[in-house]
């Protein structure tokens, strides 16, 4: 494969790395092309570069975050790949794909879906002590209703009983 200098990264990259409709990089996972490289669509049809990733390169690309230290860009880019795999209504049907997936908290630690939750009700949290059992979602994941029913997800206020 031949590479592409991307002056944002300060490195040479594999083109079926790079997308030209992303809007953030995750170091070694994918890499969004400057805008000015669409000038040369030649050149784009050249090495195949593609708009966004296709439904396995998005699944391939979870798994590889999977292994990720917590950090602010890597959540930010988790979240946009489930964004795209939530797309792909047939893949979020598939149980085995939801049981490896993961997603960020708010430490931006990328944790399995079913220790995940929403936080719709901020006085509860303030309540219990969620340990290692449930943490709260990233805030793009409970920003994003949609997207957090389709992975599954579920809210603090139906995870939680609290008795009095």
């Amino acid at each position: 494969f031949p590479s592409i200098f991307l002056s944002k990264v300060g490195a040479f990259v594999r083109p079926d790395e790079c997308y030209t409709g992303l809007s953030s990089s995750i170091d070694g996972v994918m890499y969004a092309v400057d805008g000015r490289l669409e000038a040369y669509p030649n050149l784009i049809a050249e090495l195949q570069l593609r708009d966004t990733p296709s439904r396995v390169q998005v699944v391939e690309m979870l798994k590889k975050l999977r292994c990720r230290e917590a950090s602010p860009a890597c959540a930010e880019a988790c979240v946009a790949l489930l964004q795209e795999a939530a797309k792909d209504g047939e893949l979020l049907k598939n149980n085995s794909f939801l049981a490896e997936m993961r997603a960020p908290d708010t430490a931006n630690t990328l944790r399995p879906l079913h220790q995940l939750v929403i936080n719709d009700a901020p006085w509860i949290l303030a309540r219990v002590n969620t340990g290692d059992v449930l943490h709260i979602a990233h805030r793009r994941l409970g920003a994003n209703r949609g997207l957090a029913r389709a992975l599954r997800m579920r809210y603090l206020s139906e995870a939680v009983v609290e008795e009095v």
